[in-house]
């Protein structure tokens, strides 16, 4: 999305909070739209989201949801260590191999 305003948002979302929900709805579906191959997981984390969110109040909605985003991020860094100890064990791998080959080769 291109040149957010998070005042006319705000605004929006005073005025009118069908109407917020509404214009959030539409471009959170014209964002899954530009990138396809991310979609199914955005919208199985927002569906995730918004059960979560079912039934919150106003007030109960923000701490929920920066939990839910601690929650993912704290996955994601998990996720990373798992790759990073992959990608190590790989590495020694290949250098493994490659001093196998060098020994071999004299």
């Amino acid at each position: 999305m291109q040149d957010f305003d998070f005042d006319e948002w705000a605004d929006l979302y005073r005025r009118d909070p069908q109407a917020f929900e509404a214009r959030r709805q539409a471009v959170i579906a014209l964002e899954l739209a530009s990138h396809r191959d991310l979609a199914g997981p955005a919208r199985e984390m927002l569906q995730r989201l918004d059960a979560q969110l079912q039934g919150c109040s106003d007030e109960e909605r923000l701490p929920a949801s920066f939990r839910f985003l601690t929650d993912s991020l704290g996955q994601l860094c998990t996720q990373m260590e798992t790759l990073n100890s992959s990608v190590g064990t790989f590495n020694a791998a290949l250098i493994r191999r490659a001093s196998t080959a060098a020994v071999d080769a004299r």
